[in-house]
């Protein structure tokens, strides 16, 4: 299906806030779990609270990287001074933190091939701290940058298509 640049510009603006979204969940969701993590009754749930939302961090940006690769921030984006740096330095930090191999084997798969056993806990750690991060707490100050330049991306393509402003995330991400 073909749309216009303004109808897809409209329906990658409502992709970015719900990343945008997603993301600012992320960060609320690890810190009351960071915060509740050594309580009795807590720590279980802490632990794979703490995971998931890592795992829905790494879903949100695969599907960055993948409108990426369909061509459609490209297409909307261009060689815009302002959004075009903003994409380039949130696909290279995937890149550099291998975000996409994190959520194909920690969230969508259970191993690289489905043949192969289950990835062991060490395997997963592995691939967590693969990423660069040794605490929740780096993770977490890391997706703060990441929010920032989806609004900035965003709003580019909101200013350069006229479309309305519609909801957004509070100021204070």
């Amino acid at each position: 299906m073909e749309l216009s640049d303004a109808d897809l510009a409209a329906r990658v603006v409502d992709t970015l806030n719900r990343f945008v979204g997603s993301l600012h969940a992320v960060r609320c969701t690890a810190a009351f779990w960071i915060a509740h993590a050594e309580k009795p009754g807590f720590r279980f749930a802490a632990k794979y609270s703490l995971q998931m939302t890592f795992g829905t961090a790494m879903i949100t940006l695969r599907k960055f990287h993948d409108l990426h690769l369909g061509g459609h921030l490209e297409r909307l984006v261009g060689e815009d001074t302002e959004a075009a740096p903003e994409c380039a330095w949130i696909l290279g930090e995937c890149e550099r933190r291998h975000t996409r191999d994190a959520a194909n084997l920690l969230f969508a798969h259970y191993a690289p091939q489905r043949a192969d056993p289950p990835l062991s806990s060490e395997e997963v750690l592995a691939i967590i701290h693969d990423g660069g991060w040794a605490t929740e707490e780096e993770f977490l100050e890391w997706i703060g940058p990441m929010i920032h330049r989806l609004c900035s991306i965003r709003d580019r393509i909101t200013t350069k298509y006229s479309l309305p402003i519609g909801s957004r995330p509070p100021e204070d991400l």
